[in-house]
């Protein structure tokens, strides 16, 4: 191998090299935001799941219904996100009292005028490697889930 051979072949390593990592970087950083899009869609429905058990009462107008402060915060504080502090995670529940008259619904509803329905959403802060480097503040995963009332 010539001596010009030998610096072209170090200028396309320079190109290259740079090219390849940021790709490797890219993949890494878009593996870890599905896994984590899935850590938030699981966590919003065994959230509801687990608030769908809960002792709910919708009034007789229907509208929202309510579950005790301690059940929410004890919810909240079961289905924490592993590698998320508190302050990157928030959690909102909300329960709607749908009437039973507008769904095609059967069994323990058959009874009632309206149906509780429990809908969680997850929302994570999420920083890729390339916003940390840059300085970015990140941007938001979030997942939802309903879950009617199964007492």
């Amino acid at each position: 191998m010539s001596h010009s051979d030998a610096g072209a072949v170090a200028l396309e390593f320079a190109i290259v090299v740079p090219i390849m990592a940021a790709l490797i970087f890219a993949l890494f950083d878009l593996s870890r935001m599905v896994s984590i899009q899935q850590v938030a869609q699981s966590a919003s429905r065994e959230a509801a799941r687990h608030l769908a058990r809960s002792p709910i009462t919708c009034t007789a107008s229907g509208g929202s219904a309510a579950l005790s402060a301690e059940v929410v915060q004890n919810t909240k504080a079961q289905f924490q996100v592993a590698g998320f502090e508190a302050g990157q995670i928030d959690v909102s529940v909300v329960i709607e009292c749908r009437p039973t008259s507008s769904e095609n619904i059967s069994g323990i509803y058959d009874v009632e005028d309206f149906m509780p329905v429990i809908k969680v959403t997850v929302s994570l802060q999420y920083e890729t490697v390339f916003e940390a480097i840059a300085g970015l503040n990140g941007h938001e995963i979030t997942s939802s889930h309903q879950q009617v009332w199964t007492g």
